[in-house]
């Protein structure tokens, strides 16, 4: 039975394949161990077993809501003891009360051969009763001639701090773009205006960043549209442009100078 689920598992899941790839070459692996003394003695069960422990994500076989199978890795990132791992463990056991319902709902669709998204986000519930956020990928196999899911769980702490972090930049960067007193604004090369903060849609006396975007393009807004054209080729040349004084016509026809 295990021998035909990794069988299957190479097949048919690429997180599974890039996963084991990331970190070492599986052939090495295999020719490393039948070489052995200890895969003469063993066989092709323990081959598998130690490939699965070697596997960075946590891999598990489910069966009627059933653990039939762990390898090293879910044994570590949840916390339990593999005594407890048996036939009896449930596996619902790590999903938060608010997640099961979803969570047993794709079970039963897999099984039953209906099409379900194959990866799922969700925060899994430790042996200490700590969650870790998670992404969680299944695939239907046959284990012991009976349908049985393979889930691949990969830890997603480090990638959500990541996240988190890149979306509070942005915010922090955002509010700076949109209370500085200084005009500011971010075209495409074309001229097309992207953005404007407040204090250039004051400046140039419109009532509104989409007024400014519908009126003009970028070159629409220079007293001398050539002198747009000659900074932007010394903004491509040199990535920057300081200290540079030109003039700009506002919405009702007046000139300003800016810097």
């Amino acid at each position: 039975g295990l021998v035909l689920c990794f069988d299957n598992a190479f097949d048919t899941c690429p997180g599974y394949r890039k996963s084991i790839t990331s970190s070492t070459n599986p052939r090495r692996i295999i020719d490393g161990i039948e070489g052995s003394e200890d895969f003469q003695l063993l066989g092709k069960d323990r081959l598998y077993q130690h490939l699965a422990d070697l596997i960075p994500d946590a891999l598990c076989i489910l069966q009627d809501n059933r653990l039939k199978f762990a390898n090293a890795s879910f044994v570590r990132l949840f916390g339990y003891d593999r005594k407890e791992l048996d036939d009896a463990f449930d596996f619902y056991r790590l999903v938060r009360d608010e997640d099961r319902e979803t969570v047993r709902q794709r079970y039963e669709s897999r099984l039953a051969g209906v099409s379900v998204p194959t990866t799922l986000r969700s925060n899994l519930v430790r042996a200490n009763g700590s969650t870790v956020p998670c992404e969680t990928s299944a695939t239907l196999i046959d284990f012991d001639r009976r349908p049985a899911a393979l889930v691949i769980i990969r830890d997603v702490s480090e990638q959500t701090g990541v996240e988190r972090a890149l979306k509070h930049s942005e915010t922090l960067h955002r509010r700076l773009f949109e209370t500085m007193l200084e005009g500011a604004y971010q075209t495409r090369p074309d001229g097309t205006i992207i953005t404007a903060n407040p204090a250039l849609v004051s400046m140039l006396g419109f009532d509104s960043v989409e007024e400014l975007q519908t009126s003009a393009q970028a070159g629409d807004l220079y007293v001398s549209p050539e002198e747009r054209k000659k900074f932007v080729s010394r903004l491509e040349m040199d990535g920057e442009l300081r200290n540079v004084e030109f003039d700009l016509k506002r919405k009702d026809g007046t000139y300003i100078t800016v810097l």
